[in-house]
């Protein structure tokens, strides 16, 4: 089979589709490129190339890596999430790991817009095998188990995603991978409504996401 390629952007949810490709293709068969400061980067916060070159010697190769037309070859995916969701997420994220105190403005006048769009520079939606939405997980995995190398393990077979994604909330809950939906980190509609004008290509990305999954 080709390699499977995880193109993760932060704040969308893809820790969890990282651990089902681990568990879905064997720990032996999956690697986790640790590269660094690729969001920083790909924001145009700090310099470097946010891409990496992708091993050969494993069957899944997962990381925080932008989009290169080398990977167009491989068995591509990602996930996408509503900006307006994305951008409260990663300021929740600022704020809960920062001691510098930033508002949703600051973040975005820092180079943090449209960064989804960014990461997957230089490609189409066609370039990719699978496209996860964020907010539409469980549909989401029923298209990828339609699409997906078999498994070598029974548990991936006729899977009742609806259980799995219950038992993955329940395994992390009270970690930060859902901060954005606690009270404290809501906005108003006026910045929300900001948020979609200094995002319009993550806003068409996103919409065009989710036409695609609309139509199967």
């Amino acid at each position: 089979m080709k390699n499977v390629v995880f193109i993760h952007i932060p704040r969308t949810g893809g820790g969890t589709f990282k651990d089902i490709l681990e568990a879905w293709f064997g720990q032996e068969n999956f690697y986790s490129e640790r590269s660094g400061a690729t969001e920083r980067q790909v924001a145009g916060i700090q310099p470097g190339n946010p891409y990496v070159p992708v091993a050969q010697h494993k069957k899944v190769i997962h990381g925080h890596f932008a989009f290169h037309p080398s990977y167009k070859d491989r068995l591509l995916c990602t996930f996408i999430r509503n900006p307006v969701d994305w951008t409260i997420s990663r300021w929740a994220y600022h704020m809960k790991f920062s001691n510098k105190p930033m508002s949703v403005i600051d973040l975005m006048n820092m180079g943090f817009v449209n960064i989804q769009s960014k990461y997957l520079k230089g490609s189409t939606l066609d370039d990719f095998k699978f496209i996860g939405i964020t907010d539409r997980y469980i549909e989401s995995m029923k298209v990828w188990e339609k699409i997906a190398p078999e498994s070598p393990f029974t548990r991936w077979r006729n899977v009742d995603w609806d259980k799995v994604m219950a038992h993955q909330k329940d395994t992390h809950e009270g970690n930060f991978k859902n901060a954005s939906n606690r009270a404290v980190y809501t906005v108003t509609d006026e910045i929300k409504t900001m948020i979609r004008e200094r995002n319009k290509e993550d806003m068409i990305l996103y919409e065009n996401a989710v036409k695609r999954l609309n139509e199967g």
